[in-house]
């Protein structure tokens, strides 16, 4: 059955639903058109709980030209910085064929993140926390039941 562009309109609501496969199945029957409103219902995909829902719809959103403008404006917009790099990461692959107004408003917003100090605009913003999970451990000394931090 194909979905033809008439009966686009009645399709996106599909996209709403609360089962999952009347999601995919609007995912698989729409989400290789290029258009505005299928990009739009594809990044409210990205906020489904099921996995692999949201990775289908990301990978689409990737394919489509509409679904990487609607992915870069979701950048600008992200509301937190892993929402943030998950955007970033899958536009990666697509950044050389994006208009230079798109780079710059991108570029500005990465800057005025950096500036502020925000998370958004570092890359390895979790280096800290890292280097203490992998640092030189202190050797334990037990006493009894208590654990006593060696000295």
């Amino acid at each position: 059955l194909d979905v033809t562009d008439r009966q686009l309109a009645d399709w996106l609501p599909l996209f709403d639903a609360p089962d999952v496969a009347v999601r995919r199945l609007a995912l698989e029957k729409l989400g290789a058109r290029d258009t505005d409103e299928v990009a739009a219902a594809l990044l409210r995909q990205l906020r489904h709980p099921d996995r692999g829902l949201r990775n289908d719809a990301l990978s689409r959103l990737g394919k489509l030209t509409a679904g990487r403008t609607a992915l870069a404006e979701a950048l600008l917009e992200a509301e937190s910085p892993d929402a943030a790099w998950t955007l970033a990461r899958s536009l990666t692959p697509f950044v050389k064929a994006f208009p230079k107004p798109l780079l710059d408003k991108l570029f500005a917003q990465a800057a005025k993140f950096h500036e502020a100090g925000d998370r958004r605009a570092d890359p390895d913003s979790r280096r800290p926390c890292r280097e203490r999970a992998l640092g030189p451990r202190l050797p334990v000394r037990y006493s009894g039941r208590r654990r006593i931090p060696h000295p």
